[in-house]
């Protein structure tokens, strides 16, 4: 999936040319790097509220299994929270988080 699409190419004539292919090249070739970027590749999932110590599988919704993730966005009672990934989780659809005590948060998924 690509998190840019290419530009359509301007065909130009004349004395600009040169210069507006060398810019469509050189943007083309720019947004193929960007692309490239596992982690921009990714959406935002939640919020979604978890039990203490219960896993709990959420679909992640990227269409492929997931690269990797990160809480974005925390909401807990208590002083500290550890959130985790459980052992059984099915990167193609879908993400299976735990946690020490019950919170809600949002993650970036990729």
């Amino acid at each position: 999936m690509s998190v840019l699409t290419m530009p359509r190419q301007v065909q130009a004539k004349g004395d600009d040319a040169y210069t507006n292919n060398e810019l469509w090249n050189a943007l083309t070739k720019l947004i193929g790097q960007l692309n490239g970027i596992p982690i921009l590749d990714g959406r935002i999932v939640g919020p979604v509220t978890l039990a203490a110590g219960v896993p709990q599988a959420i679909p992640h919704g990227l269409g492929r299994p997931f690269q990797g993730w990160w809480p974005t966005r925390l909401s807990y009672p208590g002083a500290t929270d550890v959130v985790q990934e459980a052992s059984s989780t099915t990167p193609s659809s879908s993400i299976r988080l735990q946690c020490a005590q019950a919170v809600t948060l949002s993650f970036w998924v990729f």
